[in-house]
This record gives C-alpha cells, structure tokens and sequence, in this order.
C-alpha cells in the first residue's frame, strides 16, 4: 500500500494547495486505459487470515507507530512511513468490523473499505458499518479526465461520490484518483 497519485499536478488557489489542470507525468494512461471506480470514505482495511487497518505514522499525525504494525512503505525521519496496524480487539474499529462481517469470516484475502456510522461522517449513509471490498467497488462510466469536466461532473453528484480511483486496464497495479476536494472550488459547479 502506498499513497495513489493523484491525477493532476499540484498548485495553489486562494492560499489552498489544489490541483492544476496538468495531468501529473506518468499518468497519462488514465484517459485511454483506465477503468474508473468509486473512492468509499471510510477506513482502508487488509484481510490476510487476520484484519489489519491503515496507518501513517508521522509527526503529528496518527501518533508513532503501533506495535506489530507491517511497514509498507518506510520513510525518511520526519515524512509519513506507511502500513498496516493489526485490530486491537476490544477496540470501537474492532466493534465496527465485527458488526459489518457478523458470525461470517470475510471471504476474500485483499483490501477493504470499512464505511457505516461514525467513520468519517458516514458520507455513504450506509445504516451500519459495511465492508466493501476494493475490487468491487462500483464502476463508474464516462467519468472525464480534465479537471474543469470532473469539476462539474462532481458537481451533478454532490453528496453521493467521495472520489473516483482510475485503474488501468492492462496492469491492475497502477492507480489514479481525484477527489472533489482536490478541485478548485470554482470549478465545482453544475
């Protein structure tokens, strides 16, 4: 797990780091190969026989790293080192989990989004927590690529998108995304 690029290059607006229209080197692809999916808010989930949840350890972020935690991706002192941190039992994200699988194991080895009430503002208003594993996230057609068109595409579906991850259709390693936040606010409009 690593952070996914995001499609655009970064600038600042009004004060505000956002997005330019320059699509980010690299990442040209995203037009003609990428498949794009539904971004959930929620908390990024591993299963591997056991459940772990995302963390970034950094200086004032989710505090230092906690014990057992599998390192995905380390980082010089100071920046975020990126991983895995196992479920505490008896923890509230031990509680969601085990209310969004029930008496069931989950079925699949992989990564998840935990979503429901009391993660993030459950901006999907799900009525309880849910595991949505990544690989069957909604695909979503005819999403642009140039930041004025996903400006206004995000605009028609205010509320019921937190973002769109592009995957590329040839190798299912490579990722893009976007999130409305990431868009200049004048921009967002219908």
């Amino acid at each position: 797990m690593s952070t996914i690029p995001t499609l655009f290059v970064p600038a600042a607006y009004g004060g505000q780091w956002r997005y330019s229209p320059t699509l980010r080197p690299g990442l040209e692809w995203v037009a003609k190969h990428g498949m794009a999916q539904r971004r959930y808010d929620g908390i990024s989930m591993r299963y591997t026989g056991g459940c772990w949840m995302q963390w970034q350890a950094w200086p004032g972020g989710y505090g230092p790293a906690p014990s057992g935690w599998l390192v995905e991706r380390d980082a010089p002192r100071g920046e975020k080192a990126y991983g895995w941190a196992p479920i505490q039992p008896g923890t509230t994200v031990a509680r969601w989990v085990v209310e969004a699988v029930g008496d069931a194991r989950l079925a699949r080895i992989g990564t998840y989004e935990l979503c429901g009430p009391g993660i993030h503002f459950n901006p999907e208003g799900f009525a309880r927590p849910r595991l949505i594993y990544h690989g069957d996230a909604e695909v979503l057609d005819g999403v642009p690529t140039d930041l004025e068109a996903l400006g206004r595409w995000f605009a028609r579906r205010w509320g019921t998108c937190s973002g769109v991850i592009w995957k590329h259709r040839g190798n299912l390693r490579q990722f893009a995304k976007v999130n409305p936040a990431d868009i200049p606010p004048a921009l967002v409009r219908a």
